[in-house]
């Protein structure tokens, strides 16, 4: 059954300074997943060309919570809604994405620990770990 995988921008993609190519999302969406943004839409679609390939749904105009709690209430028929993002909360009107989730009733992945979490063969193949070093995805 394709779960949903919703992915935030800052500090979680590439384009948002973080470690996650948003390749990625190719991936996940070639594995029959469901795929989008939750939060930024507005940088990655100025970053990624060809953006509408890489995501089937952008959360636009609500909250990250409200619009999570509102897809699955309109969508219920998958067995997994994940968030990936950061716990990185610097600023007021900013987001704890591990916080969002869980109200949201949402499973939660760092965007740090998503290559260990998830392994992709392809980008195992590519970037295999080096000692001492977190690789990005």
């Amino acid at each position: 059954m394709p779960e949903v995988w919703g992915f935030s921008v800052e500090k979680t993609l590439r384009c948002g300074w973080g470690p996650i190519r948003e390749e990625v999302l190719l991936d996940l969406r070639a594995e029959g997943h469901v795929v989008g943004i939750i939060g930024n839409w507005g940088k990655f679609c100025r970053s990624i060309r060809g953006w509408q390939d890489y995501v089937s749904f952008l959360s636009i105009g609500l909250s990250k919570e409200v619009w999570m709690c509102h897809f699955k209430e309109v969508l219920p028929i998958y067995d997994r809604y994940v968030l990936v993002g950061n716990t990185h909360k610097k600023a007021p009107g900013t987001n704890d994405d591990y916080a969002v989730a869980q109200k949201a009733g949402w499973d939660f992945i760092n965007s740090w620990d998503f290559r260990d979490i998830v392994p992709l063969k392809r980008y195992q193949a590519e970037c295999p770990p080096e000692s001492g070093r977190r690789q990005d995805v």
